[in-house]
């Protein structure tokens, strides 16, 4: 019987392990579409400075 009570641990801390891997792949998927977001908004500024001062206006239509 002690013998059922360790296999039940160790699943349970594989188990846990298998969570923390899942939970750090989130957290890197996150950071990586933060930081897309964050550089494609950027861009949208940037690229709109640019189209504003070739035409003097600001304008969503092109």
């Amino acid at each position: 019987m002690p013998f059922d009570n360790i296999r039940h641990k160790a699943t349970i801390c594989s188990r846990l392990r298998e969570a923390g891997r899942t939970a750090a792949r989130a957290r890197e998927l996150r950071r990586l579409r933060a930081s897309l977001g964050q550089l494609f908004g950027t861009v949208d500024l940037v690229l709109l400075a640019v189209l504003s001062a070739r035409s003097t206006t600001i304008s969503w239509h092109l």
